[in-house]
């Protein structure tokens, strides 16, 4: 089991998630790029597991929620974030499915650079407009994230939910 290791909590995931959603653990105080660095080299530990898939998912499920409750505190109050909370799904039991086609957080981020080498520019709803399924634009929004952390590609918003722009960042 996926186990994480940060200063002020070291156990797993959902239990972390548990604390922060009963108030005993301040989610301020907890780095989640660290959570996602050491997932990402679990993954790397696991990637020929058979469980590989489930681990992923089950990873998405508890780090959306993480990032939800800290956008909440970081974005700005206003009346457009309230009613946008209020109308998001609570977290529910899915139903499991065995899925079909496994990529990789690596390879979204490859061809998210070659879509974008080959560009202009693009934006996220472009990027996901063919998208079928939640993990497809879970990805490709993890992998955009990614390649601006590694400063490969510049974003920008006009707006708050606004569309986010995307292009290679200059040099590259």
């Amino acid at each position: 089991m996926y186990q994480v290791s940060l200063e002020k909590f070291n156990g797993p995931l959902d239990l972390l998630l548990s604390l922060i959603e009963e108030r005993k653990l301040a989610i301020g105080e907890v780095v989640l790029s660290q959570v996602t660095d050491q997932f990402l080299e679990y993954l790397k530990e696991v990637q020929e597991n058979e469980h590989y898939q489930r681990v992923l998912a089950d990873f998405l499920v508890v780090a959306s929620r993480l990032i939800l409750i800290k956008s909440r505190l970081l974005l700005p109050n206003c009346e457009k974030y309230a009613a946008f909370l209020r109308a998001l799904p609570q977290i529910e039991k899915l139903e499991e499915k065995n899925l079909q086609r496994v990529v990789t957080l690596d390879q979204k981020m490859r061809e998210l650079k070659t879509r974008i080498t080959t560009a202009v520019g693009a934006s996220f709803a472009d990027l996901s407009g063919g998208v079928k399924n939640k993990i497809d634009v879970i990805l490709n929004f993890l992998a955009v994230l990614m390649l601006f952390r590694a400063r490969v590609l510049e974003l920008s918003q006009n707006e708050i939910f606004g569309d986010i722009k995307i292009k290679q960042c200059a040099g590259i």
